[in-house]
């Protein structure tokens, strides 16, 4: 329940409403193809707790930001594509995502 509550606010954004972001993300990335983009508001909870644990890890999945928002991209790049499903999809379901949770409220 925690899970749900926290990861609302990584909105899954529909490519085809979204086109001119994704063409400036293809630019910025380089990557030809992008078969999901999530946003995450810099004034949540999230934002903060991602920031942190991104850190913690070592690891700079963002793929764009603007001044409000940071997006993660689900492309060919398999690495970054896992922390994408595993942070975002399931609900709780992932290992990445327990391991997040420990560490935010350990």
């Amino acid at each position: 329940m925690i899970t749900r509550a926290i990861f609302k606010y990584a909105i899954d954004l529909d490519l085809n409403k979204n086109q001119e972001l994704c063409s400036t993300i293809k630019k910025k990335t380089r990557v030809s193809k992008i078969n999901g983009i999530f946003k995450v508001s810099k004034v949540t909870m999230l934002y903060v707790m991602l920031t942190e644990w991104y850190e913690h890890i070592g690891i700079n999945p963002i793929s764009y930001e603007d001044k409000d928002n940071l997006y993660f991209i689900h492309d060919s790049n398999h690495a970054l594509n896992t922390m994408y499903d595993s942070l975002v999809g399931g609900d709780g379901s992932g290992k990445t995502q327990d391991d997040f949770l420990k560490y935010m409220f350990a």
